[in-house]
């Protein structure tokens, strides 16, 4: 209790006891401490307040923006001059049969359009309870709107702190295509194989042509030598065909085009430097994907 500011006793002070001038000077601090005391309370009550857009605050804003102060002389005419159909024409040309102007705000249907300087603070304010892009956006959309305000949710929630900490990242990276080594033992893969329950020959792997290069793996590795399989067919040995380097390239060319549309992959942005978030192991549902 000793820590907290607002427990009973800091609020509820016993009036300090004496006699004389010493009863008089405790009697004027007891006064000003509980001043200080009122005040700091008032101070936690507003920071406590939730921010908010009032109508008011539409109307003052509204009349401010030189943007909403053009378009409501355009609706008023009904129609946009050459001037402002370049400035206005991109964002409010698809709607502007839908505009009006009631009560000194712009209002599109029975939502009103947000003057430029509070579109930041809207969108905070939708998105305070933590809500998914389309819950956000669906919020928003019941009582407001302006021109681009989806994008700004999504760019806001994108780089939401508290979001990123408990929602698990389902971006993937672009794949990374390897080229055919030009030589034997160039490079050394390892697969982790589990357990076969049946009988496995990888030589008929390594001795089957595969369907880009059309040569058998093991041609690739070691040319002009035989290899010796069980159907001894009395195959010579193949020289090595360059056309297969093309070949390989150009359909994993296409398989990487494929699989990254599929995917939805995308180039991540991280540079080195940047502060990222890491993974945490997940003990329960409430544990957080990532560290704070």
């Amino acid at each position: 209790m000793e820590c907290n500011e607002a427990d009973y006793n800091s609020r509820h002070l016993e009036p300090t006891k004496g006699a004389g001038e010493e009863g008089k000077e405790g009697s004027e601090f007891t006064r000003w401490t509980q001043v200080r005391l009122r005040e700091g309370h008032y101070g936690c009550v507003r920071e406590a307040v939730p921010d908010a857009t009032t109508l008011q605050e539409l109307q003052e804003q509204t009349q401010q923006d030189a943007e909403l102060s053009q378009l409501k002389e355009a609706i008023s005419r009904g129609y946009f001059t050459t001037d402002e159909n370049k400035t206005l024409g991109a964002a409010y040309n698809p709607v502007f049969t839908e505009l009006a102007v009631v009560g000194g705000l712009v209002v599109r249907g029975a939502r009103i359009v947000v003057p430029r300087i509070l579109r930041a603070k809207v969108v905070r304010i939708a998105h305070e309870g933590h809500q998914g892009i389309t819950r956000t956006k669906e919020y928003l959309h019941s009582k407001l709107w302006s021109p681009g305000i989806d994008r700004m949710v999504e760019a806001y929630i994108q780089h939401c702190h508290p979001c990123q900490v408990v929602t698990v990242s389902q971006e993937r990276e672009l794949l990374l295509m390897s080229r055919i080594p030009s030589e034997a033992c160039q490079e050394v893969a390892i697969d982790f194989f589990g357990v076969l329950y049946t009988q496995v020959n990888t030589c008929w792997w390594r001795a089957t042509h595969h369907c880009t290069t059309k040569m058998a793996p093991a041609d690739i590795m070691f040319p002009n030598r035989k290899f010796r399989t069980r159907l001894q067919m009395g195959r010579a040995p193949r020289e090595l065909d360059f056309d297969l380097y093309q070949r390989d390239l150009s359909e994993k060319i296409k398989m990487k085009k494929h699989a990254n549309k599929k995917r939805q992959v995308k180039t991540s942005d991280i540079q080195v430097g940047d502060s990222v978030l890491t993974r945490r192991e997940v003990k329960n549902k409430g544990t957080p994907a990532y560290d704070r």
